[in-house]
């Protein structure tokens, strides 16, 4: 299963979801997460975790298309390293996670396929 990231991830997996986008499947305990606040797992489902090809944690991302995550360019993009010079076959996008420590019942994890940065952006001048 694949994904790639406006930087735009695109994913070649598709998410069932019963419930309309942007709608929790299961009631937040706030508004937001901040500051390490615990979210109740299933609270979130259009957030997903990447991980890099070392099996670091690169960032996070939304869900905004079944295969499609917006997240941050740079995730790809930066002093020293570049788009070009990622194996993105290597790196993982989890959804559904909510210990990284575990493996959640309800997480799984997909590849990235292509990452679409923004004709605009431009590490030098953030």
């Amino acid at each position: 299963m694949i994904f790639s990231v406006v930087c735009l991830c695109l994913v070649g997996a598709a998410f069932a979801q019963n419930t309309p986008c942007g709608v929790p499947t299961v009631q937040p305990v706030g508004t937001r997460i901040v500051g390490g606040q615990v979210a109740t797992p299933g609270s979130w489902p259009w957030t997903v975790l990447m991980v890099d090809d070392l099996g670091f944690i690169s960032g996070s991302g939304a869900l905004i298309d079944q295969h499609v995550i917006l997240t941050s360019a740079q995730h790809f993009e930066g002093p020293g390293y570049s788009l070009f010079d990622l194996d993105l076959h290597f790196w993982r996008v989890y959804a559904g996670e909510y210990n990284i420590s575990t493996t959640d019942p309800h997480e799984k994890y997909y590849h990235i396929k292509r990452v679409v940065l923004h004709p605009g952006y431009n590490w030098t001048t953030l």
